[in-house]
């Protein structure tokens, strides 16, 4: 699927390679046969596909002592039985199995924790005694079976790898026995951010959006915002892409696909004096926050999961007041009113 897990699992092969001149085997689900099986090499690499986890066994088989990484299952035609086949991967628990938590698959098919309306509500409980359904749950399957069937694979993991303080609490809170076996260890950014040079005083504000925007992305309540700028004459830009079946005005620029290295120029042609990253699930790291961060600009977002704990804690980040439940719109627009025009609220 790409992203920041795809990323992080390339630098970290990638290290290995260099250090140790060893080779890895990537198995990728959620494609047409559920099974993509990558032999990974300092040489190169060669796949190959298949639909039987017997099969993928007999491949493995030589390999008499592994390391078992999860790092993302979303996609998976069998996401219920995953856990069972790492379990079968370790050979019944006899090697090491290691759980990432990039997204929270293991906690709910909903790996942003939305429900089926994209709402965020904390984190669900396993008896749905509330009625919020979370997006993605299978009819014949509750969340609690779910659940059981994915704490068994964390129960018998030797390391649990979240990538932030806050990833961390939402992890123990479902699963409070594994609490001992978590660690935090957050990442390092995968490349240099470039130093963005404040506009002059007085220049017209524009915001920004960092990254490519779905729905868990907060493309639901830009186009609200959209039109409240547009009214105000704030400027507001898309450096990133944007999910077309959500309407934006026209006078938002989509930029598209963009380098960090080129961030400098792409800021200055649309004359960016701030950031917003828009998500409305607690992610568990967020590169783009981090590296929105990092250009110096002010750092705008949700005070909600990874994002909202690193715009506290920075001096150039401004959190946005985050209702479980919806107004997510209000709050923003609210936000930025207060942030633009403190001088107006302070009379």
């Amino acid at each position: 699927m790409g992203g920041g897990a795809d990323a992080y699992l390339a630098k970290r092969i990638a290290t290995k390679h260099h250090t140790l001149d060893r080779s890895a085997v990537v198995l990728r689900v959620g494609g047409k046969q559920r099974w993509q099986i990558e032999l990974v090499t300092p040489d190169g690499t060669i796949s190959g596909n298949t639909n039987s986890l017997d099969y993928v066994l007999q491949m493995l088989a030589p390999i008499s002592r592994r390391r078992i990484v999860y790092s993302c299952g979303v996609g998976d035609h069998d996401p219920i039985g995953l856990p069972g086949a790492l379990f079968k991967l370790s050979n019944n628990g006899r090697h090491t199995i290691e759980v990432l938590f990039h997204d929270y698959f293991p906690i709910s098919p909903s790996y942003t924790l939305l429900d089926d309306t994209g709402i965020y509500h904390g984190v669900p409980p396993a008896l749905n005694t509330d009625g919020v359904k979370p997006a993605g749950s299978l009819p014949s399957q509750t969340l609690k079976d779910w659940q059981n069937a994915w704490s068994m694979i964390l129960e018998t993991a030797k390391d649990i790898i979240v990538f932030s303080p806050s990833s961390a609490e939402i992890v123990k809170s479902v699963y409070p026995g594994i609490s001992e076996k978590i660690s935090i260890r957050p990442h390092r950014l995968l490349q240099d951010v470039p130093i963005i040079p404040a506009r002059p005083v007085g220049s017209r504000r524009v915001v920004a959006i960092l990254g490519d925007i779905g729905l868990q992305k907060g493309a639901g309540i830009i186009k609200d915002l959209a039109r409240n700028f547009e009214k105000n004459d704030i400027g507001l830009v898309i450096i990133g892409n944007f999910d077309n079946s959500f309407p934006i005005p026209p006078s938002v620029p989509v930029h598209g696909s963009y380098r960090i290295e080129n961030l400098t120029h792409i800021c200055a042609r649309y004359g960016v004096t701030d950031w917003l990253i828009p998500s409305i699930w607690p992610e568990t790291f967020s590169f783009t926050t981090h590296e929105a961060l990092a250009t110096g600009l002010p750092v705008h977002a949700f005070d909600l999961g990874a994002q909202g704990a690193a715009v506290r804690q920075a001096k150039n980040g401004f959190p946005i007041e985050f209702s479980q439940g919806g107004l997510q719109h209000k709050n923003l627009i609210e936000h930025f009113h207060r942030y633009l025009h403190p001088h107006r609220n302070a009379a």
